[in-house]
């Protein structure tokens, strides 16, 4: 079996998104937990930990050093293919649709979805809101 990357767009540069992780420190966190939440994070985006992903079927280790490591490449031939195309800049790591409404929905629907995880909001009308919301706002974007 082989893996080819995946074909090029109509300008020739190929477009392979791969997903990713935002990791922040909420502003509400008081002083003695963000030094938690720091040590966590870098313990996240260790070689290590990065290491134990890829061994344990991950199929991108966003460090080349890791994908350097003979032990993690021999773990999946997938490990060597995404490696080559990160280093031939191929992967595009911001796979979100270019609208310019995007950064609107994404903020009001991470607003609406904490309300329902962690305030009690019922998650329908969590979703009801942040539609009715998102849709004001492009509609009055729209107008100006």
């Amino acid at each position: 079996m082989a893996y080819l990357s995946p074909p090029a767009r109509r300008m020739g540069r190929i477009a392979a998104p791969i997903g990713g992780f935002l990791m922040t420190i909420p502003a509400h966190v008081n002083a003695a937990r963000q030094r938690q939440i720091i040590n966590a994070i870098a313990w996240m985006v260790s070689p290590e930990a990065m290491k134990a992903h890829v061994k344990n079927g991950f199929p991108v280790a966003p460090r080349f050093s890791v994908c350097a490591d003979p032990e993690a490449l021999a773990s999946s031939p997938i490990v060597r293919m995404v490696d080559q195309m990160a280093r031939r800049n191929e992967l595009v790591t911001w796979s979100r649709p270019p609208v310019p409404a995007f950064n609107l929905i994404e903020r009001t629907l991470g607003r609406e979805i904490h309300d329902a995880v962690f305030n009690g909001k019922a998650p329908k009308q969590a979703i009801r809101d942040a539609e009715n919301e998102i849709y004001r706002s492009i509609d009055v974007a729209s107008a100006s």
